[in-house]
C-alpha cells in the first residue's frame, strides 16, 4: 500500500507540475472579454482521471491551481473557480470513464463533463465568483469591459448567459477533443505507469 501511495503522489505531482506550467500559456479570444482566456492546463488533470481515476484528476485541478497561486493576479479567485470548474470536468468524464472503458466510454464523459462544468460554471459566477472579483474592480467595470465585446451585457445574469455559457461550452470541447487525441497516443505508455 506505501508504494502504491507514493507512486499515486508522485504521479500527482508531475501531473500537476505539467499543468501550472500550461497554465501559463493562456489567450484571449477575439469574441470574449480579453479577461477571459483560454488555457489547456485542464489536459493534464482529463488525462490523468482516464488513466489513474477521477480522484486523482481532481487532485491535480487542487495542485496545479494552488502552484498557480505563487504568479496569480486574480487574488485567488481565479484558482478557484478552475479548481471547482476544472475538477467538476475531471471528475465527471474521469467517473464515467471508469466505468466503461471504451470509445463510447470516453465521448460520453467528455461530453458530460463538458456539460457539468458548464452547469457548474453558471450558478458559482453569478452568486461566487462574481461577487469575489467585485472585492478587486467593481462589476459595473467588468461589464462595461465585457459590453465593448458583447453588448448585451449589462449585468450579472447577461454576463453569465453571454460569456460564462458559450465560454465553457467552447473550453469543455476544445480541451475534450484535445485529450481525445492525446490519451490516444499516450495510452500505452500511461498504462506502463498503471502497473
Amino acid at each position: 500500500m506505501k508504494n502504491f501511495s507514493t507512486r499515486n503522489l508522485a504521479i500527482v505531482a508531475v501531473f500537476s507540475a505539467l499543468a501550472a506550467i500550461i497554465y501559463l500559456f493562456d489567450f484571449s479570444l477575439p469574441f470574449f472579454p480579453p479577461f477571459i482566456k483560454l488555457d489547456f492546463a485542464d489536459l493534464p488533470a482529463l488525462i490523468a482521471a482516464f488513466t489513474f481515476g477521477p480522484v486523482t484528476g481532481i487532485l491535480i485541478q487542487i495542485v496545479r491551481n494552488a502552484l498557480h497561486l505563487f504568479v496569480s493576479n486574480t487574488g485567488g479567485v481565479g484558482e478557484l473557480a478552475n479548481i471547482i470548474i476544472g475538477g467538476t470536468m475531471a471528475g465527471t468524464a474521469g467517473y464515467i470513464y471508469q466505468q466503461n472503458k471504451t470509445k463510447a466510454g470516453a465521448f460520453k464523459g467528455l461530453l458530460a463533463g463538458t456539460i457539468a462544468m458548464t452547469l457548474v460554471a453558471m450558478p458559482l459566477n453569478y452568486y461566487v465568483i462574481l461577487p469575489l472579483f467585485s472585492l478587486f474592480m467593481p462589476l459595473d467595470t467588468i461589464f462595461a469591459l465585457s459590453a465593448k465585446f458583447i453588448p448585451a451585457i449589462h449585468d450579472k445574469l447577461t454576463f453569465v448567459l453571454y460569456v460564462t455559457l458559450p465560454f465553457n461550452l467552447l473550453k469543455g470541447t476544445v480541451i475534450s477533443l484535445s485529450s481525445w487525441l492525446l490519451y490516444k497516443k499516450l495510452q500505452p505508455a500511461l498504462h506502463q505507469l498503471r502497473s
